[in-house]
């Protein structure tokens, strides 16, 4: 490299004293500095940076040049001064990020050699001194006591890109098959660490992954180092995919069902915990399509006379809310069960809606290393806004549709000690002809084994709405927890009894809610 000096610059005697003590000095500062060299740059070093391309700003030279882009990470960054009266006092040289990068600082310049990374950008700052009298371009401190200024300019670059993974697809292969990698770039060569053999795709574009050792269901995790059209190696990225035969997707519902009631439950079963319980789930949509109201095509029923005494109508607090947009809330009932419920004024879906259930799971793991299948895309409809309201102080059920009372009767639930237990629930199972048996030993006095209850619907553990031919005293409790309902199923003693569990059989579905209120006499 030329050393110049500047033009009309010779230095006055006493400067070329100063000039010489300060370089004596900042030469045991470099061979200090020297024990971070990073690597070598052959024969020339610092020598071939004019030979190189490079910015020259002022008095300093740099290596790669300004804002120069897909530069070799085995390329050399160089610093050097225009003029011999310059000389380097500080470089820094720093990767986005902050992190520092080691370099060797002597008396010719600074050299960092086999430090770079690809994909990456780099800043270098250096400070030069110069004699008072320069004129130099860039960034100038005034003049310190003794005679020099300061050169300050910073420069940044960028490393060569490589390729990297836009996207995996599919990410579940069948027995032969396999996992797409499409790449950002054209690559010349990929290596794979892992249970895979990788084969690139006309033009480079694309990498085939097959997996080795296919096993249904079975994970292949790999990383892969790609190596870009002009020889540079980027960092190992990871990817995975998976055979077919891993965990399905089941829901509480059957795909289709209809005329459902508007606290059906909507649980999706997992068939094993996924890796990411919270990530698992947002990869899911509940959305409702509602028809239009349909007025009662019957006249409401009047009130219930029980024991001398009119009852309320309960029903005005079951009507039919306003939605606009339907929220859904997702909760893990275990771990391998996903529970979303309506954020509705009553909490319950809409009534007379297609209530459909949509998750994207291909691609997403369990926690041993399965991948989810085929994506899951269910629905059900609802039907009226059915609710049956039960009052344990009256002993009266009352059944409501969209608001309106639909019917009214005695019934009769727990006796004291057995009361009927209170709290919102729905009904989950409907059986017409059920046998009821009681968990206690058949040599305990309450125990009991009761075949062909009829029009039997169950809405909290074991306690359920059903039809009773063994006791004609509805309107008093007489029950060990269920809702006893007249009926004339099976009655030999009171044939003449009122179909009122017919009727509800009728009138219900699953899902429909079960209010339970009140205190048992």
């Amino acid at each position: 490299m030329k050393i110049l000096r500047r033009p009309g610059c010779q230095p006055r005697a006493g400067l070329r004293s100063l000039t010489a003590l300060t370089a004596l000095a900042l030469t045991l500062v470099f061979v200090a500095a020297a024990c971070t060299t990073s690597g070598s740059v052959g024969a020339g070093g610092l020598a071939d940076i004019g030979r190189r391309p490079h910015t020259t700003v002022g008095a300093l030279i740099f290596s790669p040049p300004r804002d120069a882009t897909e530069v070799s990470p085995k390329d050399p960054v160089m610093v050097a001064t225009k003029y011999s009266d310059a000389h380097l006092t500080r470089v820094t040289l720093t990767r986005d990020g902050g992190e520092a990068i080691a370099g060797s600082l002597t008396a010719e310049g600074f050299i960092a050699a086999g430090s770079l990374q690809p994909d990456a950008r780099y800043t270098v700052t250096a400070t030069a001194s110069l004699p008072a009298d320069s004129s130099s371009s860039g960034s100038s401190s005034p003049s310190s006591p003794g005679g020099l200024n300061e050169q300050t300019v910073t420069v940044s670059f960028a490393t060569a890109m490589t390729p990297k993974i836009v996207s995996v697809s599919p990410t579940v292969v069948g027995p032969g098959d396999a996992a797409i990698v499409t790449l950002d770039r054209p690559a010349k060569e990929v290596k794979v660490d892992g249970p895979a053999t990788a084969q690139l795709g006309p033009g480079g574009a694309t990498i085939s992954l097959y997996p080795q050792g296919y096993r249904p269901g079975g994970s292949f995790p790999v990383s892969m180092s790609v190596t870009s059209m002009a020889g540079v190696t980027g960092e190992p990225q990871s990817t995975r995919f998976a055979a077919k035969g891993g965990p399905t997707l089941t829901t509480s519902f059957n795909d289709g069902d209809r005329n459902l009631g508007v606290a059906s439950p909507l649980i999706v079963g997992t068939g094993q915990p996924p890796a990411d319980p919270a990530d698992f789930a947002t990869h899911f949509s509940v959305t409702a399509d509602v028809a239009p109201a349909v007025p009662p095509s019957t006249p409401p029923a009047a009130p219930v006379t029980v024991s001398g005494t009119t009852q309320p109508n309960p029903c005005s607090q079951y009507s039919v809310p306003v939605v606009t947009t339907l929220g859904v809330s997702a909760t893990w009932l275990s771990p391998t069960r996903l529970q979303f419920k309506p954020m509705t004024p009553d909490g319950y879906w809409p009534p007379n809606a297609t209530i459909t259930v949509a998750g994207n799971v291909e691609g997403l793991f369990t926690q041993d290393g399965s991948a989810y299948g085929a994506p899951l895309h269910r629905a059900f409809s609802t039907g009226d806004k059915r609710v049956i309201d039960v009052d344990l102080s009256s002993q009266t059920l009352t059944a409501c549709r969209s608001g309106v009372l639909a019917n009214q009767f005695p019934v009769s639930t727990g006796v004291r000690g057995k009361e009927t237990h209170t709290g919102s629930y729905y009904i989950y199972q409907r059986i017409s002809d059920a046998e009821m048996k009681s968990s206690e030993s058949e040599f305990a006095p309450d125990y009991y084994d009761v075949k062909h209850v009829p029009w039997t619907q169950y809405f909290h553990n074991g306690e359920a709405l059903h039809g009773a031919y063994w006791h004609n005293n509805f309107g008093h409790p007489m029950s060990h927890g269920c809702v006893n309902i007249s009926t004339p199923t099976r009655n030999a003693s009171w044939p003449g009894a009122a179909p009122n569990a017919e009727y509800l059989w009728s009138f219900d579905n699953v899902g429909d809610p079960v209010i339970v209120h009140g205190t048992t006499p």
